[in-house]
């Protein structure tokens, strides 16, 4: 399973892929409130790409951008805006130690999330002023995921690639249910390396699976 850039990747080393995602994501109407608080925030934080195009249209000139990943910088970037801060570990505690240490003063931080996302940013940067806000939820596809235990059933897989710890959760409800068919598990980024692990599961990275091919 692989997003469409990740297939035109996988087909280069002579590996077939389905694209089948397990969640969907719905954006939900920014209110009022949440629209004051980014535009009078002095920083936003991306911890994902999904709600970079309903932060952005809002966002204020002197506001700087801080993101995990070249995905959500690029994401960023297609909005004409400038990232100011990228963590070097693609990690969400890794961004926040990093980003703390380069910002003692006080700043006004917008945070958005899904309904699924832990208040790590908001429990370690106290001597901030955060304001996170639930943008969008991250549902089950329910279609997808029994075309999952289809395929398991019938063997036809020989590894899955996941890009998400909320991604990584979905794939396991199925696939607890089948851990006697052995997978070669791909990981996007450390998290979701970390969060597959957290099952008893190994995973390798992306970067290092495709140097291996």
């Amino acid at each position: 399973m692989a997003y469409k850039e990740e297939q035109v990747l996988f087909s280069t080393v002579d590996l077939e892929t389905w694209h089948l995602p397990l969640a969907e994501i719905v954006r939900l109407p920014l209110t009022q409130q949440a629209q004051t608080a980014i535009r009078s925030a002095d920083w936003l934080f991306f911890t994902s790409q999904i709600p970079v195009s309903q932060i952005l249209p809002y966002s204020p000139p002197k506001a700087k951008i801080a993101v995990i990943g070249a995905k959500t910088a690029a994401e960023v970037a297609a909005w004409g805006k400038s990232v100011s801060f990228v963590s070097q570990a693609p990690t969400k505690a890794a961004m926040i130690e990093e980003w703390h240490k380069l910002q003692r003063r006080p700043q006004r931080i917008f945070y958005a999330k899904s309904q699924l996302a832990d208040d790590l940013l908001e429990k370690q940067l106290t001597t901030h002023h955060v304001i996170s806000c639930v943008t969008y939820h991250n549902q089950p596809n329910e279609a997808n995921a029994k075309e999952l235990r289809k395929l398991l059933q019938l063997n036809a897989l020989h590894g899955v690639y996941l890009t998400s710890p909320s991604i990584v959760d979905r794939f396991y409800a199925v696939y607890k249910d089948f851990l006697d068919v052995s997978l070669e598990l791909i990981a996007l980024g450390e998290t979701t390396k970390q969060q597959i692990e957290s099952y008893g599961l190994t995973a390798t990275l992306l970067s290092v699976y495709m140097n291996q091919c």
